[in-house]
């Protein structure tokens, strides 16, 4: 079986060139248009990005945001990846201009996208009423 589903990732500085903080409602404009785009979105909060500069080793906090296409559900995916590779290019120049960044990390990837079927329960808590992700983890 040929794997055709893609998943695209945006990582996002969590400082600025500048040294200011990012604030959490910035980046969760973007992963808000990316849910937009595909339907929802994966967080990862803190990951570390390192390159090599002049002194060494120079690392900074990020954020990626990840997000997939399933191939099989899309009726035209070929038309829809081009849609979707110019959506996050955009949303790559975006963020370079919005946090002054030289430029800013994107992949695309092929990738095998499955949701298993689980059992649903209406009487679960509500763990999210009064948490605000975003502001706790970012």
């Amino acid at each position: 079986m040929d794997i055709n589903d893609r998943e695209y990732k945006l990582v996002l500085p969590k400082f600025s060139n500048n040294e200011r903080r990012i604030k959490p409602e910035e980046i969760e404009s973007f992963a808000k248009r990316m849910t937009d785009q595909f339907g929802g979105v994966i967080v990862i909060p803190s990951v570390l990005g390192c390159y090599a500069g002049e002194q060494g080793l120079v690392c900074e906090e990020n954020v990626v945001l990840s997000s997939s296409r399933d191939s099989e559900s899309t009726s035209n995916f070929r038309d829809q990846t081009r849609k979707d590779e110019s959506f996050i290019n955009d949303m790559a120049h975006r963020a370079g201009k919005r946090f002054g960044q030289e430029s800013i990390m994107i992949s695309q990837s092929k990738t095998e996208v499955s949701f298993p079927q689980g059992t649903y329960s209406k009487n679960l808590p509500d763990m999210r009423v009064g948490i605000d992700f975003f502001r706790k983890l970012i």
